[in-house]
């Protein structure tokens, strides 16, 4: 029932190791969680194994409706359409589901997804509709600064960070190894203030498999998150 147990033996899934773990998280005991679960569709996408893994998405999406779980699985299917099947009609028609309950996802995940989409050559208006929004361009402006944790992680190779800053303000948002050496710069400059995204491809810095760290830094703002590169 340690949920970050789970996560680390989760992290331990490598070529020879992961048939053993898979198995193990085919059968967990009655008390695990379903976000537990929800790490079996993880490994299978680590294993290739894309059917399996959207067959463990369908079926917590299918036990668990209207549910912030159900609304990941679901946003995991949109990643495998997007990136494993490169069906972006079926991508489109994923994240316009996950629109309509944006109520049990994080805004931030959501925003990831929709610029996934835009990358991959779509440009819709698929962000989450309000009953009398007006066209206010100051409601877009973000209140708080914030970095979201990567999406999707683990990754190979690219991965999309987003953050968001409240002010103008100089920017650096640069990737580290567990040494603390910068092994890429993504963003070093003046930004306004507002949402961006960042789409970081670890082939182009020629990053090995392993783990890695992100640091945000505007002003007197620093954030920090892991991200997991698997080749």
């Amino acid at each position: 029932d340690n949920q970050r147990a789970y996560v680390e033996l989760y992290d331990c899934a490598d070529s020879t190791t992961i048939p053993d773990i898979i198995n193990y998280f085919r059968t967990l005991p009655s008390k695990a969680s379903n976000d537990q679960r929800l790490l079996l569709s993880y490994l299978y996408l680590k294993d290739n194994e894309i059917d399996s893994a959207k067959a463990v998405n369908n079926s917590l999406i299918a036990s668990n409706p209207n549910t912030s779980l159900a609304a990941r699985a679901m946003l995991n299917n949109f990643y495998i359409a997007l990136y494993n099947e490169n069906n972006v009609s079926s991508a489109s028609a994923l994240l316009s589901q996950i629109q309509s309950q944006s109520n049990l996802i994080n805004p931030m995940e959501l925003l990831s997804a929709q610029n996934a989409l835009k990358t991959n050559g779509i440009s819709a208006n698929i962000l989450p509709s309000k009953q009398n929004h007006q066209a206010d361009k100051n409601s877009d402006v973000p209140k708080t600064y914030a970095l979201s944790q990567n999406y999707p992680n683990p990754f190979n190779p690219t991965t999309i960070i987003n953050y968001q800053i409240p002010n103008n303000n100089y920017v650096t948002l640069k990737v580290y190894d567990i040494l603390g050496n910068v092994v890429k710069t993504l963003v070093d400059g003046y930004k306004t203030q507002g949402s961006y995204s960042i789409n970081f491809n670890a082939s182009s810095a020629g990053l090995a498999s392993g783990v890695y760290f992100y640091q945000l830094r505007a002003g007197s703002f620093t954030a920090t998150k892991k991200l997991l590169l698997l080749k």
